[in-house]
């Protein structure tokens, strides 16, 4: 639980756009290896349940699809520092403090959702055979 507290530890209220910056991109290894793991297993577990036997242009497919999708995630990823920077200067009075692990939580847990909502339709596709 610590390591987890590390991670989304902001030890002040950033003072500007560049510290906003650099804590998110500090971030941003432990969101691709989160959104990594879930994604690994969701697409194993598809092709379990599956039991596909993927052509090559069908295995090329795929990775073309995760290579998309991680590029996709990376993006809007940034729009959460693009996020906490309009929040901050249109919600100054309000006194914001430390919305950077929120937003980070937030955010990396709608990501997981999406990859598990990925599976569960491909998993319900295979019992309603689309």
């Amino acid at each position: 639980m610590n390591g987890i507290k590390n991670i989304l530890k902001q030890d002040a209220e950033p003072e500007n756009t560049k510290q906003i910056i650099r804590w998110w991109e500090a971030k941003r290894w432990y969101y691709n290896l989160i959104m990594a793991v879930t994604g690994l297993l969701c697409i194993i577990i598809v092709l379990l349940v599956t039991k596909a036997d993927l052509s090559h242009r069908e295995m090329y497919s795929l990775m073309m699809f995760i290579i998309f999708y991680g590029v996709s995630a990376n993006v809007l990823y940034s729009s959460g520092w693009v996020i906490e920077i309009l929040a901050r200067k249109n919600l100054k009075d309000m006194g914001i403090k430390k919305i950077g692990p929120l937003f980070f939580i937030t955010g990396t847990t709608v990501s997981v959702l999406l990859n598990l909502a990925f599976l569960i339709l491909a998993i319900v596709s295979v019992f309603i055979k689309f």
